[in-house]
This record gives structure tokens, sequence and C-alpha cells, in this order.
């Protein structure tokens, strides 16, 4: 029984994903594998792609972030901010990176030592970066930005950080947002 479910609600949603699942596998079934690309690197992958205007963008492991031509499959760029190795082992999530994020002719993306950099999604070529954090204090970053009315809203790894900023301006300043509490 699923819990707070009507029961005649049950077997109908059940019918629902049934088809849904058999939709899904005779898709599934029919797309060939077009492209593969090397990412460079054996560690976790939890990147979430983006594809803008024919440009794949995807980051990985170690903050790097890539573009791919989607047509040709070609790689495009590379843009490696070389985070410290040795720093890894003070990363509670690992060495992941979750994605980026697209406006107005740039790429958002947060590397793991707490750096918010915007790039020029043409060139890869970083136009400002925001340092937001010490990763010798075992801060770090690796969620995906996300950009509202001109504004990259960024965070600490680990929820249970609860810290959220905001960069706003051409020359990016930290704008703490203020929690709710409790109660």
């Amino acid at each position: 029984m699923l819990a707070g479910r009507d029961a005649d609600e049950v077997p109908r949603q059940l019918k629902q994903h049934a088809l849904l699942r058999r939709r899904t596998e005779s898709l599934v079934a029919v797309q060939p594998l077009e492209e593969v690309a090397d990412i460079d690197t054996e560690r976790g992958q939890e990147s979430t792609p983006i594809v803008v205007d024919g440009v794949m963008y995807l980051t990985t492991a170690w903050s790097m972030l890539k573009a791919y031509d989607i047509k040709s499959g070609e790689q495009l760029w590379a843009y490696d901010p070389k985070v410290d190795r040795a720093k890894g082992a003070d990363a509670c999530c690992d060495v992941v990176n979750r994605g980026a994020a697209y406006a107005d002719g740039l790429i958002f993306y947060n590397t793991l030592d707490n750096l918010t950099v915007a790039g020029d999604a043409e060139t890869g070529k970083p136009l400002w970066k925001a340092k937001l954090g010490d990763i010798n204090k075992g801060e770090t970053m690796t969620m995906a930005p996300i950009v509202v009315k001109g504004k990259v809203l960024v965070g600490s790894s680990g929820g249970e950080m609860g810290d959220v900023r905001v960069l706003t301006g051409s020359r990016p300043r930290p704008a703490r947002c203020p929690r709710r509490r409790a109660g």
C-alpha cells in the first residue's frame, strides 16, 4: 500500500506506471548510441549536461567544464580551473560537480575550492570569478548554479550547511541571503 493514497487510486497509478514503462522501453530500444566522449577522469560524475544553441556544456570531476557540438560530437573547448588535487580528501562529497547554468552568452559553474566562475560560452574563457569559501576549512561547492533574473544563486555543498549566496552586478560581490528561523 502506498502511504497517503486512496485504496482505489493505487491500481490506477500502477496501471499508468506500467503503460509509461512500456512506452519508455520501446522508445529507448530504437534510439541508437550516436556519440561517446571521453571525459578524462574515472572519478564520480554527477553533472546534468545543458544544451544551448547546439552546444552541450558538461562539468566533470575536479570542476572541469567542457563544451561539445551536439551535431558532430566534436569537443569545442575545455577549461580546467586546476583545483588542487590534494584537496580532494577535504571534500565532503568527493570531487564531483553537478553542472552549469547559462544566461546571456555566459556559462556559470562552481569549483570544488569555492569559486563561482562566469565564462564566455563560446570560448570557455573565464570572465570573472568570485571566491565564496575556503576549502582548507572543509568548505566546498559542487552544486550547479541557478540564474534567476540576472542573479546567480549558489551555495555550499552539503545541505546541512544552509549557506546560500546571490551574486549581483558586473563585479560580483557575495550577498548572503537571510535564513528563516525554525518555529
